[in-house]
């Protein structure tokens, strides 16, 4: 067998055997953990790795540390990760980035229209309204939480209601517009 055809094999089975939280990138660190060179986070700044964990640069230490807040300031590629995308979320870092791109792109006229005029249609803005108010209530059952709990508890839930007072402020904004 050819190293394609053993290679394909071995997906097949980690994709049906192993649980991956992330299978399109998971089964490639699986499958090529002792064998792998590691290079400069630049090369894959990870836009959405503090966006849901506001405490991920704390968490980490030593050289890659300094290697990611280098990326951060000077990304060479930027892997847009997580549900959160630049085109959803504008204000988030990096996010400018991309609609800097994206107005060089002959496709920029309908991302605008994708993510503001069809906004208005009856089905997106209803969307809209359980959206807000899935935030809004998010934001206040994490304060009530972070008020009556402590230690660890406490803190997670501290983090999840400064994420969520972002998004608060983000809803403000948009409806003042």
């Amino acid at each position: 067998k050819s190293i394609s055809d053993l290679l394909l094999e071995k997906f097949k089975y980690l994709l049906k055997n192993t649980e991956l939280l992330f299978p399109d990138q998971d089964i490639l660190n699986v499958i090529f953990q002792n064998s792998k060179k590691l290079i400069s986070c630049k090369y894959n700044c990870q836009y959405g790795v503090t966006i849901f964990d506001k405490n991920y640069i704390g968490k980490l230490s030593g050289e890659y540390k300094q290697d990611f807040l280098s990326a951060r300031q000077n990304p060479v590629i930027i892997h847009y990760t997580s549900s959160r995308k630049p085109w959803h979320s504008p204000s988030e870092y990096l996010a400018e980035v991309f609609w800097d791109y994206a107005k060089m792109t002959p496709f920029y006229e309908m991302i605008l229209y994708e993510n503001i005029v069809k906004d208005f249609t009856p089905k997106r803005t209803i969307q809209n309204v359980l959206m807000k108010r899935k935030i809004y209530f998010n934001y206040y059952l994490s304060k009530f939480i972070e008020t009556f709990s402590f230690g660890r508890v406490r803190k997670l839930y501290r983090n999840k209601r400064v994420g969520y007072k972002k998004r608060v402020k983000e809803l403000k904004q948009i409806s003042n517009v």
